[in-house]
């Protein structure tokens, strides 16, 4: 094992616990990640987001198919469910 030394203001120092708490890993592993490749981390709201934005992609292209399939019997219904996407999104 090599140990390094690193040198950081009070503000990067925190600024790097914060972001290793979020990732839930230590400040090494953040570095070590970070510096030299591997797994991208993201933080539980990311990870949540990112599940988020699947599902209502998924459900877009449902709707979509649904249209294209003659389906939905016009754009009257479409007008509610924009706004249903729009609102979830704007709570990510």
């Amino acid at each position: 094992m090599v140990y390094a030394r690193l040198r950081l203001s009070p503000k990067e120092k925190d600024e790097l616990e914060r972001r290793a708490n979020e990732a839930n890993v230590s400040i090494n592993e953040l570095l070590r990640r970070s510096t030299l490749g591997g797994e991208p981390l993201q933080s539980d709201v990311e990870k949540g987001a990112i599940r988020e934005l699947s599902a209502i992609g998924n459900n877009l292209n449902q709707l979509t198919k649904a249209v294209h399939e003659g389906k939905l019997g016009g754009v009257e219904g479409l007008e509610e469910t924009l706004k249903a996407i729009r609102e979830k999104i704007s709570e990510l």
